[in-house]
């Protein structure tokens, strides 16, 4: 067999199992739990860390598993559903070693996690601390920024079974995440990285503010505006940093049309 092959059809058909189950829940009939237990799933999945040549397709097959088991809501696929996401971040921590390869695999932990409903707090709190120490250890200071300013949606958006589906808005979190993704941009010793970063943050800000994040004030608001301003004519000229002007100038409009703040320069 080659190394570059993939799982044979008539294994992946497995991945199907789930799914199914699922489809039958929802049609009335009461799935067992050793049906799930039993699921040719979980052996596929735990065949595919082994082949190094598809990694992002076992840590993404991982990631799916556990999205479908946390939708079928009964009592052993909670574990099931954890142990997928644990497999997954092994895979990221054990055999990701590119530094591009790793910010888009902790991206969709994150994000997955993020879509989770019926993960118990006590399951759901040690996930959610995970990816915000992997995202500070990537190895790149903008990747860093980043991928913790993504974990700030985990605590506004994300859903546990004590929140009974309703987003988790700990404001609190949302804010520390994004201050800390503030200081990891500061860190950064490319000024347009830098400027660039400090853009991405304000819309990330806004964003919160727009959905209901009201602890995001125009005082945060006007100190990253202030960063920007005081960075961008040390830029050197070039379409990238016209990219990065013309982003700031966008976002500024949108925020003046949207909710009246106006930043007049000094």
């Amino acid at each position: 067999t080659s190394e570059y092959n993939i799982p044979s059809f008539a294994r992946l058909q497995s991945y199907g199992v789930v799914s199914g189950l699922l489809r039958t829940q929802g049609g009335g009939r009461k799935v067992g739990e050793e049906g799930l237990q039993d699921s040719a799933v979980h052996q596929l999945s735990t065949d595919c860390p082994g082949q190094s040549r598809i990694l992002g397709f076992g840590l993404r097959l991982f990631l799916q598993s556990s999205l479908i088991c946390d939708l079928m809501g009964i009592q052993t696929a909670e574990s099931i559903a954890y142990e997928f996401v644990s497999r997954a971040f092994a895979i990221y921590e054990e055999e990701v070693s590119d530094s591009k390869a790793q910010l888009v695999a902790i991206s969709l932990i994150i994000a997955t996690f993020e879509r989770t409903i019926n993960f118990s707090e006590e399951n759901h709190e040690p996930l959610r601390s995970q990816c915000l120490r992997a995202s500070s250890k990537l190895l790149k200071k903008p990747d860093q920024c980043r991928a913790v300013s993504l974990c700030a949606h985990i605590y506004w958006s994300g859903k546990n079974r004590e929140n009974e589906g309703s987003a988790m808005n700990e404001t609190k979190r949302v804010l520390d995440s994004m201050k800390k993704a503030v200081r990891i941009s500061n860190q950064c010793m490319e000024p347009s990285v830098q400027v660039q970063l400090f853009v991405e943050l304000l819309n990330k800000y806004i964003y919160f503010l727009d959905n209901g994040c009201t602890d995001v004030t125009q005082a945060m608001i006007s100190q990253l505006v202030g960063k920007i301003r005081d960075d961008m004519p040390g830029l050197e000229a070039s379409e990238a940093t016209n990219q990065i002007v013309q982003h700031f100038n966008s976002t500024l409009a949108y925020i003046k049309s949207k909710h009246g703040m106006e930043f007049p320069a000094s």
